[in-house]
């Protein structure tokens, strides 16, 4: 009998037909009945110490098959009863979700499991497998005779209007439907629990949906998406692009309060009730079933790792402590790490997990991590920034793949209080500092000035600044870091300056592709071409135009110059329309794309504007041309222009379009072993702590910045979406 209160949530009609499967999974289920439950996850790049409590305490109260996607079977893992782990190389997953973040990609891996070995099942449970452990058979949430989801509600004090993240996450997919449910309570997408073909039902349509949106693709989005698929009458939500799903299932959800599952993202901490058994309770004293995103609370991680202990025994070596908190308890004084928690009032997040392999004297300090934090701060550009800043995140994802490659734990957060309290234990712990590097760009940077363990931390920043801050005469955002001890050389660029550092991106050259007699024009936004109307209209007698321009409905000028224009395009069909063509002309913005990069790779020769008076952008950097590192390598491949002067570009063109094809170009420090090695280059150089901090600070509060188009990022995690 279920005995936690719960609600039923309308939904939109149907759309009825199916969702096509993109590739098969192995058809080989284990013997299982129609009365047998399954628990499904995504644990890429987890370490079994990051399994266990998941596994350990699930097997307990549950004989659920469970079913791990892995890119490896992790190391030193004991074999479970029903544990199965199915290894997947992201890389080799269709597009577009070998470019996702596995947020996302995860409900593609849940669809298809649905088609194939999930058809055994009864009941299914899927969720985050770091964060999630059992006091209780989860599957009894899952009433006898029901066809739903049941879905899970976070604190009852933030509603989505309330939370900045959330908000965006739907503004930036959905556009008005976040005001529509600004009212209604956060459903957390991390975990969810229902009857075999109602979960088929929602995996088809989160899959689809995150599919069809490829430019808002981050971190997180399925949170976005799903808070509008449960609120999906409300939110007035139709398919996009019309795609066919099967029904919306019904939607059981349940308060954080009285329901079956805790939820601790924005739950208060320090109000804990437990039972006479130590169970964790919720407000009607009874017992939660499920806890999630418990490591946000000390308490509740102390008490867990005791119980996978005891459970463990005999199974398992000793565990050892997976939490920065259990490393604080374990080898800091004691009011060390009360201090922090009172302090930073929120427990150390994953980002500082550590494993038996890593570990040191049992307090884990030299495992190698990397957290990133590179929120922008202005919620109001959420769609504007997720439709016009893809170079910026092709330069932070490339990095952030980088060092997972060669073996980083790498942490992706969006939550400044997280960040807060990971800092200020690492602070405490010299061992875990010394091995531990904060990735920021320079507007998210500003949070942590002020805070005390700044001086502490300061030398393991590096700030991802896509144009650069100079080491004189710097301005805003860049001024005020190098004001409060953050070097010139602890900026990373995508490109080389005088003042920073180079780290680039990685390309690989495509194997030569026949050129159509066709120009592409570059710029995404309708802005960047207006006011080149009569050169626009003057190349298009020479050939063919394209233009990739976000605008529903272009001009007619564009048309009756004779360019095709297509609506924002996935990077794979966008890099194939540039490979295609003779050329790829500028008009001025947007400054420094890697467009440009990806053109010089595929051969496709490039028309660089030249700017009569130099471009400045908000940290004080000034440039020449659109892209300055590309005008460096000249012709063939490169082409100075004047747009000014019409007969000199119309002439260049007509050179490009008659000369014979030109070897696809790759800077040697940007071929993959190239850019491999200049990460293992800048992550061994740790000299910045050998410098003081300035004693007295330029105080810039009240510096003025203006801030240029692609200038701050907001989703670190999230894959290029839309053309650069």
């Amino acid at each position: 009998m279920n005995q936690f209160p719960s609600r039923r949530i309308p939904v939109q009609p149907p759309v009825l037909a199916p969702l096509l499967l993109e590739s098969p999974l192995p058809k080989n289920p284990p013997a299982a009945s129609l009365q047998k439950d399954v628990a499904i996850g995504v644990a890429k790049g987890l370490k079994a110490e990051s399994i266990r409590t998941f596994v350990v305490t699930l097997r307990e109260h549950s004989a659920a098959d469970i079913f791990l996607f892995v890119d490896a079977i992790p190391a030193n893992m004991p074999a479970y009863q029903g544990l199965h782990f199915l290894v997947f190389d992201q890389n080799r997953l269709p597009r577009p979700w070998s470019r996702y973040h596995p947020s996302s990609y995860r409900y593609h891996l849940y669809h298809e499991f649905m088609q194939t070995t999930g058809k055994a099942y009864a009941r299914v449970q899927a969720c985050d497998i770091r964060d999630v452990a059992f006091q209780a058979d989860p599957f009894l949430t899952v009433s006898a005779g029901e066809e739903a989801v049941h879905i899970f509600e976070e604190d009852a004090s933030m509603t989505i209007g309330k939370c900045g993240t959330n908000s965006r996450w739907i503004q930036a997919c959905y556009g008005g439907a976040a005001q529509r449910v600004a009212a209604q309570p956060i459903s957390c997408s991390g975990y969810a629990i229902g009857t075999a073909k109602a979960m088929a039902q929602y995996f088809e349509v989160m899959a689809g949906e995150i599919r069809e949106n490829a430019r808002c693709e981050q971190n997180g989005i399925d949170q976005g998406m799903h808070n509008v698929l449960v609120n999906s009458a409300l939110a007035g939500w139709t398919a996009t692009n019309k795609r066919a799903y099967s029904p919306l299932p019904t939607f059981v959800s349940h308060s954080n309060e009285r329901g079956p599952v805790y939820t601790g993202g924005y739950a208060p901490k320090g109000n804990y009730s437990w039972g006479a058994d130590g169970a964790f309770l919720n407000h009607d004293g009874i017992s939660y079933r499920v806890l999630h995103q418990y490591y946000r609370h000390a308490k509740l991680t102390s008490a867990l790792e005791e119980v996978v202990v005891r459970l463990s025994a005999g199974r398992m070596h000793a565990p050892a402590r997976t939490s920065m908190q259990s490393l604080l308890h374990t080898a800091a004084p004691e009011t060390t790490s009360k201090q922090l928690a009172e302090n930073s009032n929120a427990s150390v997040p994953a980002a500082a997990e550590t494993t038996e392999e890593g570990s040191s004297g049992g307090g884990g300090g030299n495992r190698r991590r990397a957290l990133f934090f590179l929120v922008h701060l202005d919620p109001t550009q959420a769609s504007w920034f997720a439709k016009r800043h893809s170079g910026e995140l092709e330069f932070v994802n490339s990095l952030a793949s980088a060092l997972r490659a060669a073996g980083w734990e790498v942490e992706e957060s969006g939550e400044i209080d997280e960040v807060q309290a990971y800092m200020a234990a690492a602070a405490a712990r010299p061992e875990v500092l010394a091995n531990t590097h904060f990735f920021f760009d320079v507007g998210t940077a500003t949070n942590f000035y002020d805070k005390s363990y700044w001086s502490a931390i300061r030398c393991r920043v590096r700030v991802l600044d896509f144009f650069g801050s100079p080491a004189t005469g710097a301005l805003g955002l860049g001024a005020k870091a190098m004001a409060r001890g953050i070097q010139p050389k602890q900026f990373w660029t995508p490109y080389p300056n005088r003042w920073n550092e180079f780290l680039g991106f990685p390309l690989e050259a495509r194997p030569p592709t026949p050129k159509k007699h066709q120009g592409v024009l570059w710029g995404k936004m309708l802005e960047y071409l207006q006011g080149h109307e009569e050169l626009i209209r003057e190349l298009g007698k020479l050939s063919p135009l394209y233009a990739v321009v976000q605008e529903p409905h272009p001009p007619a000028w564009l048309r009756e110059a004779g360019v095709t224009v297509r609506p924002l395009m996935q990077p794979s069909e966008w890099e194939e329309l540039v490979a295609e063509s003779k050329y790829f002309i500028g008009f001025g913005d947007p400054l420094l794309g890697p467009s440009v990069m990806h053109c010089l790779a595929a051969g496709t020769p490039y028309l660089d504007p030249v700017f009569s008076n130099p471009k400045a952008v908000a940290s004080g950097m000034t440039f020449t041309s659109q892209h300055p590192y590309a005008h460096s390598f000249g012709a063939p491949l490169v082409h100075r222009v004047h747009l000014d002067n019409i007969v000199e570009v119309v002439a260049t063109v007509k050179r490009v379009l008659s000369a014979p094809p030109v070897a696809p170009f790759v800077p040697s420090a940007m071929t993959p072993g190239g850019y491999k090695a200049k990460v293992e280059q800048l992550m061994m150089e740790d000299n910045f702590c050998t410098t003081n901090m300035p004693e007295n600070p330029a105080d810039s509060d009240n510096t003025r910045v203006a801030r240029p188009r692609g200038f701050n990022l907001r989703n670190y995690a999230a894959k290029r979406s839309d053309t650069a």
